[in-house]
């Protein structure tokens, strides 16, 4: 398995392109390219006369093709640039770095959800304490004035 980074093609490319910039780039045929996998895709619009698609791809190659690329490693350039990786089968675990990063964006998420229960629970609470309060009100309005300490009732003379 190989690992190529920065494989540039037009945004309007066929499938078909991005084969050939993989033969290409390893100067290989076609018949020894076994899978290609799309790692990271990307555009690049720093220059806006010529924004481009950027690719990182894993490329599955026969082990004649992979055992001659590593033997060539020192004198060609355009794999120089790239990094060779021999493996039995393809890595498709989540990498250390994104790992890192969706846990981070999981962290937030589960945050911003606390702090938006905490703030409809203090809602919810402001809102009881007044209506507690109106009702305690309300019921101190209905209530006769409270006779003070050491008075007689009065007694109406209605008899």
């Amino acid at each position: 398995m190989l690992r190529l980074t920065e494989i540039r093609l037009p945004l309007n490319h066929t499938e078909g392109a991005l084969k050939l910039a993989i033969l290409e780039q390893l100067g290989i045929p076609g018949e020894e390219l076994l899978g290609v996998k799309i790692a990271r895709s990307g555009i690049d619009a720093r220059k806006p006369k010529s924004i481009v698609a950027v690719y990182t791809l894993d490329v599955e190659i026969n082990n004649e093709a992979l055992e001659e690329l590593g033997t060539a490693f020192r004198y060609n350039d355009a794999v120089l640039r790239n990094l060779i990786i021999k493996r039995k089968a393809a890595v498709t675990e989540e990498s250390v770095i994104m790992k890192q990063e969706r846990e981070n964006r999981e962290r937030k998420a589960r945050n911003e959800e606390y702090a938006q229960k905490n703030a409809a629970r203090a809602e919810a609470e402001n809102k009881r304490a007044a209506e507690t309060a109106a009702r305690e009100t309300a019921a101190a309005a209905d209530k006769p004035e409270a006779v003070a300490e050491g008075q007689a009732p009065v007694a109406s003379d209605k008899e």
